[in-house]
Parts: C-alpha cells; sequence; structure tokens
C-alpha cells in the first residue's frame, strides 16, 4: 500500500481524560452539591460530547481531502489514456467527498478495479472513527450517569427531593434507567411480550439522540453504527433516524444469524422518489447472496432473500402508495412464500423459496430496489427482525405495540 493511499489521522483524547478526572471528585456520599453544580455537571458533559463530535467530524474531513487527493492522481491518470468512464466515476467519488462522505456508487465490484483498494481504505478509516468515536461517547455517558446518580443519592438524603427528581430524568434520558415510553409501549426486552421475544434477532428502537451508534434491545445486543442519519424526536415511538437519501446508513454488522426462516418489522415515513428507497438489506456483495427490502417507488416494492440457492425475488404494486406520515411495515419469508403486511393488512403474497442463510452484512437505509443501489429517504423507527416466520396474531400484537 502506498503512502498516498494512507489516510490515518490521530486522534486524541486527552479532553475525554480530563472530563473523567472531573467526574471522579462527584462520590455517592457528598451531600453538599448545590444546583448549580448540576448545572455545570450537565453544560460540561455537552460541552465534551460537542467536542468529540467536531474533533471525529474534522478527522473524517482530512481523511476525505487525502482520499480525494489519491483520486485527483487517478484522475489524471486516465484522463490521459482517454477512458471517460471511468474518469466520469471518479469525478463523481470525488464530488462526494466534498460533501463529507462518500459516493453511492455500490457494491465496490462496480467501481473500476484501480479505484476499489483505496475505496476501501478509506471506507475502513470512516468506520473506524465511527466506531472509536462510539467507544468515547459510551465512556463519557457512563462516566457522566455515574457522576448524576452519586448527586441523585445526595441531594435525596440532605432531603432536596425535587433537585433529586430532576437530576433521575436526566438519568432517565439516557437510558440508564428506562421505562415504558409514555404510551405505554415495551422499551426493554424484558418488558416486550414473551411470544414476541421467542426468536427476536435484533431491536433498534432508533430513540438515541447525540450518538454516533444505535443500540439493540435483543439478547443479541447488536450494535448500529452511524454513517449520517440526523435524530428526529417525532418517531412512531420517542425518537427515530432521519435518512437524506444519499450516503445516510446504518450498519448493523455480521452479526444476524443463518435463518431459513424470518421477518422483518419497522416503521417508514417514505419522502423520497424512484431510487431512493432502500430500507433494509442483509447480503454479501462478493457473493451476491441478498435480502432485500426496498421501496422502488411509493407504491412499489421489492423483495429479494436468494440465499442459499432459494431464487425469491419480486416486485410487488401496493394498493395505496406509501404516502402522508408514517406506515408499518412486516415482512415474512416462510419456507414456501413471502407476504408482506402494510399496516397491519396483508398487501403482497408471492410463491417461492427463500432464506437467510450465509454472507451476512446487515444495513438499515441501504438497499438494492431491484435496479440500482438505493438509500432511503424519509424516517426509519422501531426495526425488528425474528429468526422465524411470525403469525397474523403477532403481526397484529407488534402493530398494536407501536402504532400511532
Amino acid at each position: 500500500m502506498t503512502a498516498e493511499c494512507r489516510f490515518s489521522v490521530f486522534w486524541p483524547l486527552s479532553a475525554v481524560l480530563v472530563f473523567v478526572l472531573f467526574l471522579s471528585g462527584f462520590q455517592h456520599g457528598r451531600t453538599q452539591e448545590s444546583a448549580d453544580e448540576f448545572t455545570r455537571l450537565k453544560a460540561l458533559f455537552n460541552e465534551r460530547v460537542s467536542e468529540l463530535e467536531t474533533r471525529v467530524d474534522g478527522e473524517k474531513a482530512a481523511m476525505l481531502q487525502s482520499y480525494a487527493k489519491v483520486l485527483g492522481n487517478l484522475q489524471e491518470k486516465f484522463q490521459t489514456n482517454g477512458d471517460l468512464d471511468v474518469v466520469l466515476i471518479i469525478r463523481k467519488e470525488i464530488e462526494a467527498t466534498r460533501s463529507g462522505t462518500l459516493s453511492v456508487i455500490e457494491p465496490p465490484e462496480s467501481l473500476p478495479p484501480a479505484l476499489r483498494r483505496p475505496r476501501e481504505i478509506a471506507s475502513e478509516e470512516l468506520e473506524r472513527r465511527n466506531g472509536e468515536m462510539a467507544e468515547s461517547l459510551a465512556d463519557l455517558k457512563s462516566k457522566y450517569v455515574d457522576a448524576l446518580r452519586g448527586m441523585k443519592k445526595a441531594y435525596t438524603k440532605a432531603g432536596k427531593i425535587e433537585l433529586a427528581i430532576a437530576i433521575a430524568s436526566e438519568i432517565e434520558a439516557y437510558g440508564a434507567e428506562g421505562d415504558l415510553a409514555e404510551n405505554g409501549a415495551p422499551r426493554t426486552l424484558a418488558q416486550l411480550p414473551e411470544d414476541l421475544q421467542s426468536g427476536l434477532t435484533a431491536w433498534f428502537p432508533l430513540d438515541e439522540d447525540g450518538v454516533v451508534e444505535v443500540k439493540d434491545l435483543a439478547k443479541r445486543g447488536m450494535v448500529g453504527q452511524l454513517s449520517g442519519t440526523l435524530y428526529t424526536p417525532d418517531g412512531v415511538i420517542g425518537g427515530a433516524r432521519k435518512f437524506r437519501g444519499q450516503g445516510d446508513r446504518i450498519a448493523l454488522g455480521h452479526e444476524i444469524p443463518d435463518s431459513p426462516r424470518f421477518s422483518v418489522s419497522v416503521w417508514v415515513k417514505y419522502t423520497g422518489m424512484a431510487g431512493k428507497g432502500g430500507i433494509f438489506s442483509d447480503y454479501d456483495n462478493k457473493f451476491a447472496n441478498d435480502v432485500m427490502l426496498a421501496l422502488v417507488s411509493a407504491q412499489e416494492v421489492h423483495l429479494r432473500a436468494d440465499k442459499g440457492g432459494d431464487k425469491l425475488r419480486t416486485e410487488a404494486i401496493l394498493s395505496e402508495p406509501l404516502t402522508q406520515g408514517w406506515h408499518h411495515l412486516v415482512w415474512i419469508v416462510d419456507s414456501r412464500e413471502t407476504v408482506l403486511y402494510l399496516d397491519g393488512e396483508e398487501a403482497v403474497r408471492h410463491e417461492g423459496e427463500g432464506s437467510n442463510r450465509g454472507f451476512h452484512g446487515a444495513y438499515l437505509g441501504f438497499a438494492n430496489d431491484g435496479k440500482t443501489w438505493s438509500y432511503f429517504e424519509g424516517e426509519i423507527d422501531e426495526f425488528m427482525m425474528w429468526e422465524r416466520a411470525l403469525n397474523e396474531e403477532e403481526i397484529v400484537a407488534i402493530r398494536q405495540l407501536s402504532g400511532p
């Protein structure tokens, strides 16, 4: 690997260490804290979070500038050779780096061979920085919540009940003492009905704000790494993630298990056009063994589950377009057929064997819609997946848990 292909940027964490030292002064036995101290602690926490986000954004920008320089050298080479097709692809990639991301050219095998390795390095660097950011942010939050718990206990002992209640609310906001949502919907695995816990592979409520990763409430405990996306407080339950149709996605990794039958439940608010409807994928771009749930348009859906030798692929026209707010999709893949439910009613039934066995690499907000690789434009909330086929009663139960 040449030096110009290395995009590493050192990421100092001195600010994190200073903050940890600050928090270490709050011990559970203290009883003389004031409301001003709580305010200062909260302000300092928000300041450190902002500093981390600013730092990692700067490092990503520096890395993308280095990547753009490599691309510029490649562009000159292919211009000299008169290869217009490759030059246009490189120009598109350079333009994407200026907006702080990589282009929507997927899968990597569609790139010219000379561009694949630099692109792979750039992708790995972005993912590494997201991972480091997530780890540091989780550590900050853990220390912050520990300090808040100490203050809450001290204020309670001192009879400062109102202040203790305010601190308890702050702790709850960071998921340390989670409870049911305001509409009574479950927010922990234990609160979910037992039948819906059976075979549950993943449950991403997407309620977190100010984070670079989202948490899975299922037993597997996956982590969703954010690439772009924005938090919105106006989800079906609590918050949701907003996807902007180019580059935004959530990487769920390779931890989804093999399953000859599976079910997916997700709420979507679709605001995109053709080519902006990728909802969920679990695929391997080397072997083309894919599971895809995507909107071709507001009224056409693409379903694919052709892993393990199965050949399930179908497109279907919905009775009504997915416009005007939130809609609930449940996709069932059984041994002989696939069924899609829209807002609790059967919308598509197609005969054909499908499965999700082998070659995992899952994403939210990104999939192939049967025509192209597409990023979702709109909002996604309450993603759930089971390694079994749900029955109709369970589909109704899921909608009742979270339906507006």
